[in-house]
């Protein structure tokens, strides 16, 4: 039998019924909301039996009392079910971005997170698996964007933003900032700009890193800052690409993309030559 660590008296009462252990020296609670793996039943007013206490199945959902067994079993076979179908609709999107099975086993494992804290109500599957997957891209810094999951669900952008907003805060989720370098290559394919791909990647990774240290990255999208990158890179290197083209590809503004250009014009990297740029850290 256990010692009480307030008074050391070794006559305690452990109540199984109500879940609580007490010393019956002084009083102290040593334990309480003790789980047993019996079932008690007890006999109600009217003469019918309930059972007593609560299940918890094994991904930590309580039943109450009055759930019979029948229930308990198909509880948890409505659970499977919900798992199972949200990680089709995840396969079918990471095959779209082409994403790993990893990917998938990790936002499946944020999927059972909220659903054991039951935040998953009112939001559409869809928008909750895609949040999901999103939000292991960006802990993985995998160069995808939310737009990109919009337009495969085909929902609006906005109320897919809330709801990752709405998980990441039930789950207590920080997530570092989405690094803009990750996704210059991908707009530099997009491009079509030939043997001089590498070379244009690499001085707008420069610019990034550049605008990054002179604070511009903070409080803009990423998208707007490998535009304005992408320009001045192409112009760098001679390759004829209008902001216009440019815009499109990273999914801004042209105003936007120029607004970032003017901005850049006002940081200390803009009165450096093409050959301190390229030899400064």
């Amino acid at each position: 039998m256990p010692a009480c660590k307030n008074c050391g008296s070794t006559q305690v009462d452990e109540d199984g019924a109500h879940g609580y252990t007490i010393c019956m020296g002084c009083g102290n609670v040593l334990e309480d909301q003790i789980i047993v793996s019996e079932t008690q039943f007890a006999e109600g007013g009217s003469g019918r039996k309930h059972m007593m206490g609560a299940l918890v199945t094994d991904d930590g959902s309580v039943i109450g009392g009055s759930a019979l067994p029948n229930k308990f079993g198909c509880h948890k076979n409505y659970q499977r079910r919900i798992v199972e179908e949200a990680t089709r609709v995840m396969h079918c999107i990471a095959n779209r971005l082409k994403l790993a099975q990893q990917h998938i086993d990790s936002a499946v494992m944020f999927y059972k997170m909220a659903l054991s804290k039951r935040i998953l109500q009112g939001k559409r599957k869809s928008h909750v698996c895609a949040a999901c997957l999103y939000i292991v891209c960006r802990t993985e810094h995998t160069p995808h964007i939310l737009l990109d999951f919009s337009e495969i669900i085909r929902e609006n952008m906005f109320q897919l933003l809330r709801v990752y907003t709405r998980l990441c805060n039930a789950l207590c989720i920080k997530l570092p900032a989405a690094d803009p370098c990750l996704f210059i290559s991908r707009y530099a394919q997009r491009l079509q700009l030939g043997d001089k791909s590498d070379v244009i990647c690499v001085t707008a990774m420069r610019l990034v890193s550049r605008m990054k240290r002179d604070w511009m990255a903070t409080g803009r999208r990423p998208s707007s800052l490998c535009g304005a990158a992408l320009v001045v890179s192409c112009r760098l290197h001679n390759c004829s690409r209008q902001i216009s083209d440019i815009a499109k590809i990273v999914r801004n503004a042209t105003a936007t993309i120029t607004k970032r250009l003017k901005e850049s014009l006002r940081t200390p990297s803009s009165k450096l030559s093409i050959e301190e740029f390229e030899n400064v850290d």
